[in-house]
């Protein structure tokens, strides 16, 4: 965390409140190994380096940290990923059943809750640190975007509309609410196909309009 946090003691260093140095020798250890590092230092040695030959403490700031923090569009990214990958020709969304929607990644996001409950996160910097840390035994592997890997879909959001999402190709109205199942094709960009149940064995097609044809 860089110093400018509390500037009466500007040649500090300072580390979230949230670490220590037993979890940062974890962090160490995990980097050491997708490094490839076969000899990494003792818990020892580490901890006598940390506290004699840098000027770091553990520290929770009170002020300049941000009390907001907004993320969306994970849904949008995932589309795209999946757009990108050549291999990837049909994506099929199962919509869960009311009462019946545990599922295993719960108990992911339960750990990460868990961990940062008690924690402040001041920048976006500071969640791969909490996402590492959420599971002791087998930590979560972490990947870490750079800026050119978000992709702005404003210019493709004004292209669409959703002016007759209610209905099929058909022109019978669609009930989103009773929706099961929905397809998405790759040779087919511009079809939705829909299903209100499970056990049916034909999709119903829907056209996405585009908003050049919006009269």
């Amino acid at each position: 965390m860089a110093r400018h946090y509390c500037r009466s003691k500007a040649n500090r260093q300072y580390v979230a409140s949230d670490l220590n140095i037993t979890k940062i020798y974890e962090l160490y250890l995990d980097k050491c190994k997708e490094e490839n590092v076969s000899d990494p230092v003792s818990a020892a040695v580490y901890r006598k380096t940390f506290c004699s030959e840098y000027n770091f403490t553990f520290h929770r700031p009170k002020k300049d940290g941000c009390s907001t923090y907004l993320c969306g569009g994970q849904n949008c990214c995932m589309c795209t990923h999946a757009v990108k990958t050549p291999r990837i020709e049909i994506i099929d969304q199962n919509v869960l059943e009311t009462g019946h929607t545990d599922m295993e990644v719960d108990s992911m996001h339960s750990a990460i809750e868990a961990n940062k409950k008690h924690q402040r996160i001041y920048t976006s910097h500071g969640w791969p640190v909490i996402l590492r840390i959420a599971r002791q035994k087998h930590p979560y592997h972490v990947e870490e975007l750079s800026f050119n890997d978000i992709l702005n879909l404003k210019a493709l959001k004004a292209t669409l509309t959703v002016g007759k999402m209610f209905e099929n190709t058909e022109g019978n109205t669609i009930n989103w609410m009773n929706i099961k199942m929905l397809q998405f094709r790759k040779d087919c960009p511009q079809i939705i196909f829909v299903k209100e149940n499970h056990s049916d064995e034909n999709f119903t097609e829907m056209s996405l309009p585009s908003s050049k044809n919006k009269k």
